[in-house]
């Protein structure tokens, strides 16, 4: 496969995960640091995504940098990685503010694994 047309599979991979997260292209800009026109060049295959670019890339899809370089036709990816992390972090600071003692630190290490557990079931998923 020619650089192009890894460009463009790419793309449209970027762009598939993109309308599935209901992500607009100016909230994926602002997150890496790029202008909207970047992110429609990506999309359209007009410009190379470096491998640290695919990075924060997936990091503002909630994703994983492979799940950027599998063909387009793949259903996307089916977890979301910080919904749940947010959810149990923000319950733990709520209990430290508010005195109320949330146990042992193994309590909040069961928290954050179960954070990460929940983190790749997606909403969407039947079973």
């Amino acid at each position: 496969m020619n650089k192009q047309a890894a460009n463009h599979r790419t793309g449209e991979r970027l762009h598939q995960i993109r309308e599935h997260r209901h992500i607009s292209q100016r909230r994926i800009a602002k997150a890496i640091g790029v202008s909207v026109g970047t992110i429609q060049n990506y999309e359209h295959g007009r410009a190379h995504i470096t491998t640290d670019r695919l990075e924060q890339l997936a990091h503002a899809l909630q994703c994983e940098p492979v799940d950027l370089l599998t063909s387009p036709g793949t259903p996307p990816p089916r977890y979301h990685r910080p919904r749940y992390r947010r959810a149990i972090v923000g319950l733990a600071i709520v209990a430290v503010l508010t005195a109320t003692p949330i146990g042992p630190p193994q309590l909040i290490l069961d928290l954050e694994h179960l954070a990460d557990d929940l983190d790749r079931i997606d909403a969407d998923d039947p079973a």
